[in-house]
C-alpha cells in the first residue's frame, strides 16, 4: 500500500499536481489540515526509503517521510508496527525515526461556497431523474436496501433519496466546471456511478452536494460525491438545541426520523471534513454537541479535532456496531440512545 492509497484510506482526497518522480499530488494536510500544503509521491524510489513513496508537508512537516513514518506520525505507530501493518520488513531504525511534528496552527473555519449554478441545474435534474427511478419497479431492490436500513417510505421519500441504475461519465463542461487531467494526463470526467442517490440541501433549499452509495458488490469507495459539489457542506436536520454528529447522511436521516424531536441530526459526509464557518457557529451555540463518528481507527482520530475545538462536545459512540445503523440493525432503541445521551 502506497502513501497515496493510505492518504485515501483515511478519507483525504488527492490531486495530481506533477509529472515528476512519478507524480506528485497535493491535498490537505491531516495534521495542520492546510489546503494545498500535503505533498504526496506514491511512486518515489529510493536505497534509503522503503516501497510505497514520500510525503511531507511544507508548513508542518518539511522533510520528506516515507509509508512507515506517515503511519508512525498520524496514526502514532510504532516503528515495527508500521512495518507489520504495510507487511514490509524493517529497515535500520535509526533511519526512520519520525519527526515530531510543528506545532498544529490554531484552526479557521471557513465560508462553504455553493456549487456553480449550471452544476446545480444538473444535479437537479439528476436528484429528481434517481427518485423517479426510485419508485419505478427497476428501483425494487433499491427501496428494500433503504427499507432494511430502518428507513420508513414516506421519510425516504421527505429525503429525496433516489436510484441511480448505471454508470454514466460526462466532461466537467458540462457541469459547469473548469477542466481537470488525472493522474495519466486525461482529462477527468464527472462519474455518476451506479447506487442509491443521496442529495445533501442547505437551509435554504440550495443543493449543496449529491453523494453516490455504490451498489456494486465490495466497491471501494462505497461513496462517491459528484465531482464539483460543496464536498465540505454538512447535512443539517432538523433545528432542536443539541446536535448529534455522525458520518453517513444515511445514518444521519435515520437518527432524525427516530429522534429528530430530541435533537438536530448532523452528517459530516467523512470523519476528515470540518465545518463550514456557518455551522460552527450553530455548533458553538448548542448546549451540547454529541459526537458519533463511525466506531474505527478514522473515527476515534478525528474525535480529538472535535474535543480541541469545541468546549460542548462529547464523545458518544453508539453501543453496539460501527454506526447507528448497524445499532438499530442490532436492536438497539436509537430514541433511547439519543435521549440517555442527550441528558
Amino acid at each position: 500500500m502506497n502513501i497515496l492509497e493510505l492518504y485515501q484510506r483515511d478519507g483525504h482526497q488527492g490531486k495530481r499536481e506533477a509529472s515528476t518522480n512519478g507524480g506528485t499530488w497535493g491535498g490537505h494536510c491531516p495534521h495542520c489540515g492546510g489546503r494545498d500544503r500535503f505533498r504526496i509521491q506514491p511512486f518515489f524510489s529510493g536505497s534509503n526509503w522503503h516501497e510505497g513513496g514520500r510525503w511531507s508537508c511544507n508548513r508542518c512537516y518539511p522533510r520528506w517521510s516515507d509509508a512507515p513514518g506517515y503511519l508512525m506520525v498520524f496514526h502514532r505507530m510504532t516503528y515495527p508496527d508500521a512495518c507489520r501493518e504495510l507487511g514490509i520488513e524493517p529497515k535500520r531504525r535509526q533511519e526512520f525515526q519520525a519527526a515530531p511534528l510543528a506545532p498544529r496552527p490554531a484552526w479557521k473555519p471557513e465560508d462553504a461556497a455553493p456549487p456553480p449554478s449550471t452544476w446545480q441545474k444538473k444535479a437537479t435534474d439528476f436528484v429528481a431523474c434517481g427518485e423517479k427511478n426510485l419508485w419505478s419497479e427497476a428501483g425494487a431492490e433499491a427501496k428494500a436496501y433503504l427499507k432494511s436500513r430502518g428507513l420508513s417510505r414516506n421519510f425516504i421519500k421527505f429525503a429525496r433519496l433516489g436510484w441511480n441504475p448505471e454508470t454514466q461519465f460526462d466532461d466537467y463542461s458540462v457541469w459547469g466546471l473548469p477542466p481537470e487531467r488525472n493522474e495519466k494526463g486525461n482529462p477527468r470526467k464527472v462519474w455518476l456511478a451506479p447506487g442509491i442517490v443521496i442529495p445533501v440541501f442547505g437551509g435554504d433549499g440550495q443543493l449543496l452536494r449529491v453523494k453516490i452509495r455504490r451498489s456494486e458488490p465490495d466497491s471501494k469507495p462505497k461513496y462517491i460525491a459528484i465531482a464539483g459539489g460543496a464536498a465540505t457542506s454538512f447535512m443539517v436536520l432538523g433545528d432542536a438545541a443539541a446536535v448529534v454528529v455522525v458520518e453517513a447522511e444515511l445514518d444521519a436521516l435515520l437518527l432524525y426520523q427516530e429522534a429528530g424531536d430530541l435533537a438536530t441530526m448532523i452528517a459530516t459526509g467523512s470523519a476528515q471534513f470540518k465545518p463550514s464557518a456557518e455551522a460552527f457557529a450553530r455548533l458553538k451555540k448548542a448546549p451540547a454537541v454529541l459526537v458519533a463518528l463511525d466506531a474505527e481507527q478514522s473515527g476515534y482520530e478525528a474525535w480529538k479535532w472535535w474535543r480541541d475545538n469545541l468546549s460542548n462536545t462529547r464523545f458518544c459512540p453508539v453501543p453496539v456496531g460501527k454506526d447507528p445503523t448497524e445499532a438499530h440493525q442490532k436492536g438497539i432503541d436509537l430514541r433511547a440512545w439519543v435521549g440517555a445521551c442527550v441528558l
